[in-house]
Formats: C-alpha cells, structure tokens, sequence
C-alpha cells in the first residue's frame, strides 16, 4: 500500500507528536481507512517532509508521530511562473493540478476579454480558496514539498503592469517563432496561456508591447489545459528536470 503524503503548515522539526485537525483526521480515517500504527509522510509546503505514525485516539481525533524529518527539495532547478486566463469549471481545474505536478513555481489567474467566467471579489476569493486546494492535493500526489505560490485573481492588464523577470512567452497560433528557437531563461520563464476563448488580438498586441515573445506551438488549436501542460512539459524537457 502506498504511503498517504498529507500536508500540515504547522509541520516543524522540533515536535515529536502533532494532533490533527477534524477534517484532516476525517480524511485519514474515513476516506482512507487508515488504523493505527499507519505509516504516513507529513510535509509543510516550505520543503520539509517528516516521517510519522498514526495513532488513533477516538472515533473523530488523530495524533501522529513524528519520526524522521529531512529538508527534501523535489523542486525544477527551472522558475516557471504560468499566467493562466480563466476558464470554465474542470478546465481550469486540470490546468492547475497539472501544471503542479509539472513543477510549475507560480501560478497567476487571469481575468481577459475572452474569460467566459467573470468573477466578483468574493467568487473570486472563493476560487482561489478552490484551486489552493487543487495545488495542495496535487503536492501530496506528486512528492512536491514545497508549495507553488497560488496569486489572487488579476485583470491581465493589472499583471502586465507589474515587473518581471526572466524571459516571457505567450503561446499564439499567430506566430512563427517556435519554442526551440529561444534561448535557455536562464532566470526563468513567464508563460502566458489565455482561456477557453484565447486572447484577443489587441490582448496580444500589450503582452507584446509588454516584453512578450509570441510562440507557436505548433499547427494544432489546442485547448487551455492541454497547452498549459503540453507547453510546461516541453520547456521542462528541454531546460528543466523532465526527460
């Protein structure tokens, strides 16, 4: 059986035993079945991950107990920071878990004129709250200890405003420039992938004017997620860890 990974913030070397909150404890319980005496892996999302054991100690409350703890990176020596326009329900969804499991650092949602999903301030709250769930389950899946930075919701033109660093690339059908023609970021990679909708004509005119590089992709539409992973999986294959 695999050992479950569970995340807890709280998580640091100088304790030996650590209660578990309600649902986290429902989880282990319930959902997984978990027994006493259960090995586990606890980590923090800052890098640190822990061996533990699980004690039960009623029919609702759970302590582990910490065992070994070790500072273990599984980061990509590549700093990719996805800007990502918003899209409908699952879409996004993929998008995040995947670009997680892919070894993205930074994850920006966006709102752009063709995001068919318009988010007041507090939907807007809500789905992050979402898709920081989506990034924290996906790291317990993947072995990642170090959580991706999840930005509150933006107007593209908010994002575009602020400065970055490293090269910027903007995945558009439009262009001739290709992928393998750029040189390594060495100080990393924004990527920019619009929604379901793609991004306008005049969208792509400011990402340009903003320091972007408009890259094909190859001769095929492809849908948002599949272009977040394809584009992450390729850039992480040839400077990267993949491959």
């Amino acid at each position: 059986m695999r050992i479950p990974r569970i995340y807890l913030a709280e998580l640091c070397q100088s304790q030996s035993n650590i209660s578990l909150g309600k649902e986290t404890s429902r989880y282990l319980l319930q959902v997984l079945r978990c027994k006493s005496g259960q090995e586990l892996q606890l980590f923090n999302g800052s890098g640190l991950q822990c061996q533990a054991t699980l004690e039960i100690n009623s029919k609702h409350t759970v302590t582990v107990k910490l065992a070994e703890c070790l500072s273990i990176n599984r980061e990509s020596p590549l700093l990719i920071r996805l800007a990502l326009g918003i899209s409908k329900g699952e879409r996004m969804d993929i998008a995040i878990q995947k670009a997680v499991e892919l070894g993205v650092s930074e994850i920006v949602p966006l709102q752009t004129e063709h995001s068919v999903v318009k988010l007041s301030n507090e939907r807007a709250i809500k789905r992050r709250h979402h898709w920081q769930g989506i990034i924290t389950s996906a790291c317990e899946q993947c072995g990642r200890n170090t959580l991706p930075q999840l930005h509150a919701v933006q107007p593209l033109n908010d994002w575009l405003a602020q400065g970055r660093s490293g090269a910027s690339w903007l995945f558009s059908p439009q262009s001739e420039q290709t992928l393998s023609q750029q040189p390594k970021p060495e100080q990393g990679v924004n990527i920019l992938i619009g929604p379901e909708g793609g991004v306008s004509e005049t969208e792509i005119r400011k990402v340009c004017n903003s320091g972007f590089t408009a890259i094909n992709f190859g001769p095929r539409i492809l849908r948002t997620e599949t272009a977040a992973i394809a584009c992450i999986s390729a850039i992480q294959t040839l400077w990267g860890d993949l491959g």
